[in-house]
């Protein structure tokens, strides 16, 4: 189980946004934004409602790391 540190919260467009940095395994840092509608977050509790900005920033990680895999044919330098 990783930790992370509080980078920011926000609200915009009907949502409440949570962004945290993990150092990942490898010691790069990453940082993930997990939202929650604000209708979601009405009658809930101060605690209730941290927990499920917690709960969206642990999903978005979840959703972005995956296993590597090898994909032959690409060089080592892409220019973009």
């Amino acid at each position: 189980m990783a930790t992370g540190k509080f980078v920011r919260a926000w609200q915009e467009n009907g949502r409440a946004y949570l962004s945290v940095r993990v150092v990942e395994a490898d010691g790069s840092p990453v940082e993930y934004i997990g939202s929650v509608a604000l209708d979601d977050l009405q009658g809930l509790t101060a605690a209730q409602q941290r927990a499920a900005l917690v709960n969206a920033v642990k999903m978005e990680r979840a959703r972005n790391i995956g296993t590597a895999v090898d994909l032959p044919g690409f060089s080592s330098t892409i220019a973009l």
